[in-house]
């Protein structure tokens, strides 16, 4: 079905003059302008809710190896370090950083693309673009902004 306009967050398929098919994959972003482009990063800062772990996994800590899910983007990561322990009532953040956390914790940490590099752009300029979960074997550990 043909559209005449779409509002953030709707997903598409657009052809584009001069671009194959296979020129375009999922986790693409189409912008306006260059200027309102979004970024493409191999290494972001989240803060993450850590939902439920692995019985065999039970602490997250730097090192931790995941799939991301962001939009329609699905990637191995990796998180490089945390950086602090975010209190879920205050959203108070620690001084100092966490060697590790355990399932109901929110942590701010630093995640980077094992392989390339994902479209995404801060929670506060784009939501859309930037919620992502963290999956382990099939299962989801964590939701992040």
């Amino acid at each position: 079905d043909e559209v005449g306009y779409l509002v953030g967050g709707e997903n598409a398929r657009v052809k584009l003059k001069d671009i194959s098919d296979e020129d375009i994959q999922p986790g693409y972003v189409l912008s306006p302008r260059m200027e309102l482009a979004v970024k493409a990063v191999r290494k972001f800062e989240a803060q993450l809710v850590i939902v439920e772990l692995l019985e065999h996994k039970s602490i997250f800590s730097a090192g931790y190896t995941a799939i991301l899910h962001v939009h329609a983007v699905a990637e191995e990561c990796s998180v490089s370090k945390l950086t602090a322990l975010i209190d879920k009532k205050s959203g108070a953040r620690s001084k100092k950083a966490p060697m590790f956390v355990k399932s109901g914790a929110v942590v701010a940490c630093e995640i980077e693309v094992e392989n390339g590099a994902v479209c995404c752009e801060t929670f506060e300029a784009c939501p859309q673009l930037g919620r992502f979960t963290l999956r382990d074997e099939g299962k989801t550990i964590g939701i992040g902004k």
